[in-house]
C-alpha cells in the first residue's frame, strides 16, 4: 500500500477497513514522510471542522441570475448598433443592384425570353419605378453616407475585438 491523500482522506473520514488501517499504521510506523502526511491531513481535518460555516442569502441565486441576464441584454443592446449598421449596409447594396439592373435590364429580358422572364420584368419594373436621376452631388452623398458608415462599423468592430481580447487574458 503506498501513502496517497486518497487513502489519507479514507482514513480522516472513516472509511477504511480494518485491514487497510494496520497497513496503514505499519506504514507509519517506518516512514517519517507518510507520518508527516497523516498529521498535515488531520492538521487541515480539524481547522475545517472549527470553521463557522455561514449560509448564503436565500435570494443569492436569483440575484446571480438577474445579473447575468441583465449582462446579456446589454449585450445585446451593444450590438444592436451592429446590426443597424450591417442591414443599412445590405439595404443600400441591394438598392444599388437593383437600380443597375433596372437601368439595364430592359435590354437583358426583351432579348432572351424565359420562364423567368415575368419575375425579372416585375422586378426591373419595381426599381425602375424609383427613377432617380444619379447625378455628382447625390453620388457624393451616398458615398459619403456609406464611407461615414463603415468607418463606424470598423471602429465597432475594433472595439469588440480589443474587448475580447482583454476578456480571454483575464481568464488565463
Amino acid at each position: 500500500m503506498k501513502v496517497t491523500d486518497e487513502i489519507l482522506n479514507k482514513l480522516i473520514d472513516n472509511e477504511l477497513n480494518d485491514r487497510e488501517i494496520k497497513e496503514l499504521h505499519r506504514l507509519i510506523k517506518y516512514d517519517e514522510v507518510a507520518l508527516s502526511k497523516v498529521k498535515a491531513h488531520q492538521m487541515v481535518n480539524s481547522i475545517l471542522k472549527r470553521i463557522n460555516v455561514e449560509l448564503a442569502p436565500e435570494d443569492t441565486t436569483s440575484k446571480i441570475m438577474e445579473r447575468i441576464s441583465n449582462s446579456l441584454l446589454i449585450k445585446e443592446r451593444k450590438n444592436g448598433f451592429f446590426k443597424f449598421i450591417i442591414s443599412s449596409f445590405a439595404f443600400m447594396i441591394i438598392f444599388i443592384v437593383g437600380y443597375l439592373i433596372s437601368i439595364s435590364g430592359k435590354i437583358y429580358v426583351s432579348e432572351t425570353p424565359s420562364k423567368y422572364s415575368e419575375i425579372i420584368d416585375k422586378f426591373v419594373n419595381f426599381f425602375a419605378s424609383f427613377n432617380i436621376a444619379l447625378d455628382n452631388e447625390l453620388i457624393l452623398i451616398i458615398g459619403g453616407v456609406l464611407t461615414v458608415m463603415l468607418l463606424i462599423s470598423g471602429y465597432f468592430m475594433f472595439e469588440e475585438h480589443r474587448s475580447f481580447k482583454n476578456k480571454l487574458e483575464n481568464y488565463l
